[in-house]
């Protein structure tokens, strides 16, 4: 395989000894995050200053440095960012990581020149998502972790001529849900993962519950399904170690999970995932056992290949902490010498300082043991040294002693990656010396730099200067980012100086070229932005309440044909139709499904009739969705609603409108006007408040720009993740008429009902029904086109009697606006 494939290895940085954990261990490039707007807000992160250094630090080693703003950013908060933006670029970034699309259109506007890497919280998980980043300007995709590894190959062949990256991670934690489609930590306790604050709430125990529904769709009659698992939503370890041949050649960048790690955790890692990329580029790489080994003690919940590798075992539902590596099980107690026998199933050497865990195999009970002395072994029986009787089942190494011994040394010793430099010295008759040296620097330009000291040597009496001993001098760059490749000399002869002005001319020829080396990552002063014409085209003037008052329509969204039947005879507006077919079992039944659902609407020409579409990921699935718009555009479809970011459906420009949902994350006025070439219809973010939804409002530039329709969810129950995990599905697809409920209770009570969209993947919605039916009056002065109830997974008795309270509460808004006015 050619070194030209190999990816870059992308390591974490949450602390400045991370940072150097993941330089010495040789990463091609680190990523980490200021004090705000990261989402590793409970990181230790870096502040302007340490950032600033951490940068200095890196590119005197030619690592790069990618800066994370991957949070949805609010309107308040546009100011900083482009402040912030402008001081990222000023300081040499190499890119950013950016989770909001509304910042990408603020970068691209004021710091063209900053390359921009989607973040993997965009969700982006197709071949036609990775165009769409394209078109926004967007260098490099960080795809979903549910990304196939089929399609990402795809995608990698299709788009290489494009000028577009792909990055994936390959170890580290996994999220239960489509990161940046997870609400759970916001409506749980207020702590947003858009926002860089979850609690992770999927770690914690959750019983299975089967059920029936009352006539609204609300649960009752639940009963326990039996389970012997407790930590329903908590996953694995990702680590494709083994794997890594099959994913090198098809993406640009391979990413670890860590920034919340130690700087122990980041330096084994990189050092391993170091060691196969360079074997791999030998072609003798061969996975390791003992590199295996070393990954478990890092950090690990047990390894998975991810759904990238199409794995069937991604979650950990026993135990959500550290596994440790196992070594062994409890077979006895030696009450009378106080010993417990362990029957080793590994080969590895326990020494003085290591840790052990014992761990029952019902996972309740544990007890932890750091080892005071080498214990005898005997025939795979080891004799340990306790206290107090153990019968636990298992027995786990948490903590190798050597190994950390191994990595803090790495860690603590400044390193540098050596940068290949060469060097030419002429000594001239009028005892001139010219110094030059010629590197690759950042993106491996060459870099050269000339240094001309007049006088600065003499005429030899005797003992004259000879090349060699020139050489030997400018061969020692220990210190420095540099590895002399060769010294190019020519001498004039009978010419003199001492070994002290040697080394002189190579420590000033060398900081020279470090110096050339840091400039060549910040920017020209020509391509730096006007601070103050750029703050203030952010900072545009709020137009009057009374300018966004207006009066919204009532839309819904319905899932069956009786609920959206009840919609029209109420006169909804705007009618959301999602079905529960299975397009690859079903995918007839979908075009007739809609055919029916059309035709229904039709009868009341007040009702917009939309196909709402699932969050989409399967390629097979969506190329039956295509083929189904084409047949219905022709039958009077007129409308889609998507959930993710996709350039697929631009072809439907000219002859569809298109809406997005909240899954789209819109978070602030950038958003919308970035969106708004694609989309007639915008839904806003659930977790925008409505001072954040009247300050985004009024900053739109509805006269110089075309700003599209937007809407908010009022009513229902939110939906907090989508995830492709299967076990869930069985139960869904076993539920009867009687026994229609599935849910998650907490250990709090609270029940989060589940369903399976029809693509397979589980929805697990909010526990607690959303609705804003008190704040009429608000919701009337913000200028919204539409206030949006989720009746999905309820009746059509839900639907009416929840349609008429809101067509009442307008009414009587209005009424009382009219007598305001009066």
């Amino acid at each position: 395989m050619q070194k030209a494939s190999i990816p870059e290895l992308l390591s974490p940085c949450g602390s400045k000894e991370a940072l150097f954990a993941a330089i010495n261990a040789k990463a091609d490039a680190v990523y980490l995050g200021g004090k705000e707007f990261g989402a590793r807000q409970f990181a230790t992160n870096f502040s302007e200053q340490e950032l600033k250094n951490a940068i200095t630090t890196a590119h005197l080693r030619n690592v790069k440095v990618y800066v994370t703003i991957n949070t949805l950013i609010k309107d308040v908060e546009l100011k900083r960012i482009a402040d912030y933006l402008i001081w990222l670029y000023e300081i040499g970034t190499d890119a950013i990581i950016v989770q909001d699309i509304g910042v990408v259109k603020l970068s691209k506007e004021i710091v063209p020149n900053l390359p921009i890497h989607a973040s993997t919280q965009m969700a982006i998980h197709s071949e036609d998502g990775v165009k769409y980043a394209l078109e926004l300007g967007i260098k490099r995709v960080i795809l979903a972790r549910e990304t196939k590894l089929l399609e990402i190959k795809k995608a990698y062949k299709n788009l290489k001529s494009c000028n577009v990256e792909l990055e994936v991670f390959v170890h580290g934690a996994l999220c239960y849900s489509y990161s940046g489609r997870c609400l759970i930590s916001f409506v749980l306790g207020g702590r947003s993962g858009n926002r860089g604050a979850c609690a992770q709430p999927c770690r914690k125990t959750y019983s299975l519950l089967v059920g029936k529904k009352d006539e609204y769709g609300r649960p009752i009659e639940l009963s326990n399904v039996p389970l012997k698992e407790q930590y329903l939503l908590s996953t694995r370890d990702l680590s494709v170690y083994e794997k890594l041949p099959s994913i090198v050649g098809n993406v640009d960048s391979i990413k670890i999970e860590g920034r919340m790690k130690s700087p122990l955790y980041v330096a084994i890692v990189t050092d391993i995932y170091r060691k196969a990329l360079d074997n791999i580029a030998k072609g003798t790489f061969k996975p390791s056992t003992q590199d295996i080994m070393d990954l478990k003690l890092a950090f690990n919940r047990e390894f998975t290949q991810g759904y990238m590798l199409e794995c069937k075992t991604v979650m950990a539902r026993d135990k959500p902490d550290n596994r440790g590596l196992y070594i062994g099980d409890v077979i006895s107690y030696d009450y009378k010498n106080k010993k417990v026998l362990i029957k080793l199933k590994s080969k590895l050497i326990l020494e003085q300082g290591d840790g052990i865990l014992f761990l029952s195999e019902d996972g309740l009970k544990k007890q932890g043991l750091m080892i005071n002395k080498a214990p005898k072994i005997v025939k795979n029986i080891m004799y340990l040294d306790i206290g107090n009787p153990i019968d636990f089942a298992r027995v786990y190494l948490t903590r190798k002693q050597s190994l950390i011994k191994k990595y803090k040394n790495i860690i603590s010793t400044p390193q540098f990656n050596d940068i290949p430099i060469c060097i030419d010295i002429e000594l001239l008759e009028d005892n001139t010396i010219r110094l030059h040296s010629k590197f690759k620097g950042k993106n491996l330009k060459d870099i050269e730099c000339k240094l001309v000291l007049k006088n600065s040597i003499e005429d030899a009496r005797n003992n004259p200067l000879t090349e060699s001993k020139f050489e030997k001098q400018f061969r020692k760059s220990k210190g420095t980012p540099f590895k002399v490749s060769y010294v190019n000399i020519k001498l004039s002869k009978n010419k003199f100086a001492t070994i002290g002005k040697i080394n002189e001319f190579r420590r000033n020829l060398l900081e020279k070229s470090a110096n050339a080396l840091l400039e060549s990552y910040i920017p020209k002063s020509i391509d730096i932005p006007n601070k103050n014409k750029i703050l203030n085209f952010v900072d545009i003037e709020k137009n009057s309440i009374q300018k966004l008052k207006k009066v919204p329509c009532l839309a819904i969204y319905v899932d069956s044909i009786d609920a959206l039947t009840v919609a029209v005879s109420f006169k909804c507006d705007r009618i959301y139709f999602e079905p529960k077919i299975n397009f690859k079992e079903d995918s007839k039944e979908i075009t007739e499904i809609i055919k029916q659902a059309i035709l229904i609407c039709s009868k009341n020409k007040r009702s917009q009739f939309i196909w709402k579409l699932p969050f989409i990921s399967e390629m097979e699935n969506l190329e039956m969705i295509i083929d189904s718009i084409h047949n219905l555009i022709k039958f009077g479809l007129k409308e889609i609603m998507i959930d993710c970011i996709t350039s697929i459906f631009k072809q439907f420009k000219s002859s569809l409108k298109i809406s997005g949902s909240y899954g789209l994350n819109v978070f602030n006025n950038y958003t919308v006007s970035q969106l708004s070439s694609m989309f007639d219809t915008l839904t806003l973010s659930s977790e925008l408040s409505i001072y954040d939804i009247k300050n985004l409002m009024s900053k739109l530039d509805y006269k110089t720009d075309k700003i599209c329709n937007l809407e908010l969810v009022v009513q229902g129950n939110l939906e907090v993740m989508i995830s492709k995990d299967s076990f869930f599905s069985k139960y869904c697809k076993n539920l009867t008429q009687n026994r229609n409920f599935l849910g998650l209770k907490d250990s709090k009570g609270k029940i989060f009902p589940i369903y399976e969209d029809s693509e397979s993947k589980i929805h697990i919605f909010n526990a607690v029904e959303l609705s804003l039916i008190n704040y009429m009056p608000d919701l009337f002065d913000v200028g919204l086109s539409a206030i949006v109830i989720d009746a999905r997974n309820h009746t059509d008795l839900y639907v009416e009697k929840i349609v008429k309270m809101y067509q009442d509460a307008m009414k009587y808004t209005l009424d009382d606006d009219e007598k305001l006015k009066e």
